[in-house]
């Protein structure tokens, strides 16, 4: 039977040292890592983890931090706009209108009224920039309607012109301030002057419907093409009774109607 060399003894006894983790009587050259352990070593160091360095956050944009730091919209706000239509709703229904006949000469003569008289003397003739219509006024001023047909007719050229009945209680009215009356025969035709006349007289001056057959006749014999009639500037009142009667109005006739 062959000896086994010495050298491969030792390397045996090493390798079962290294699995039983059993100590021998090997010499101190012997300790040495060998080549496998080595590699085991490296293996190790490898497999540690690594440390994982995070990137810092990208800086907010300046448009999208202005919009963070703005004051918000108040919670309260909302229902508040919901509400705002119906409100104007409410608002504008409510404002005062002038009351309009049905049909008729009245019912144009509110009509214009209401789109150019108005603004300044009220919707209820109640007054504003111009004077108070109202309560009698009207005919407290124009004792006939001639007198004022010619009055919106003309208007007044500059304000402190007086204007009206001389004996009306607390005397003439003046055209007064930034209010004065306008020329209408500029803008208005025959039949709408009489007719916004008429109106304001009966709406407003209370007087009876009947006592203007007169005028209500010249309107609708306008309207109906049968009468054609125009107003020049500078006409009085005298001169509108003349032409209404050039007509050849039979003012008791009217009346009995």
């Amino acid at each position: 039977m062959a000896e086994l060399p010495e050298h491969l003894l030792e390397r045996s006894r090493l390798a079962r040292e290294r699995l039983t983790g059993a100590a021998g009587e090997a010499p101190a050259q012997a300790a040495e890592i060998t080549p496998v352990a080595a590699a085991t070593n490296v293996v190790a160091a490898t497999a540690a983890p690594f440390a994982v360095i995070e990137a810092p956050p990208e800086p907010t944009k300046p448009w999208v931090q202005n919009s963070l730091n703005r004051k918000k919209i108040p919670w309260w706000i909302a229902p508040v706009l919901l509400f705002l239509p119906v409100w104007m709703g409410i608002y504008f229904g409510t404002l005062e209108r002038p009351a309009v006949q049905a049909a008729g000469v009245l019912s144009t003569g509110g009509q214009i009224y209401e789109s150019s008289c108005a603004g300044c003397h009220g919707a209820t003739g109640g007054g504003g920039s111009g004077p108070q219509l109202n309560d009698g006024e009207v005919i407290a001023t124009f004792a006939s309607w001639e007198d004022q047909v010619a009055w919106v007719v003309n208007g007044s050229p500059a304000a402190g012109i007086p204007y009206g009945e001389a004996d009306r209680p607390g005397g003439q009215r003046e055209s007064a301030g930034a209010g004065k009356m306008p020329a209408f025969n500029r803008s208005l035709e025959a039949d709408q002057i009489l007719a916004v006349v008429m109106y304001e007289r009966v709406q407003h001056g209370g007087q009876d419907e009947a006592d203007l057959g007169v005028l209500e006749a010249v309107v609708n014999g306008i309207e109906q093409g049968e009468l054609t009639v125009e107003f020049e500037d500078g006409m009085t009142g005298d001169d509108i009774r003349a032409l209404v009667a050039d007509l050849g109005f039979d003012t008791a006739e009217l009346a009995a109607e």
